[in-house]
């Protein structure tokens, strides 16, 4: 899950703050 939202934000920000979300 962390991987997939690091590739659809880029950053990674969102992730880290949401990280169950995604």
């Amino acid at each position: 899950s962390y991987d997939a939202n690091k590739l659809i934000f880029g950053t990674g920000t969102r992730l880290q703050v949401f990280p169950s979300k995604y």
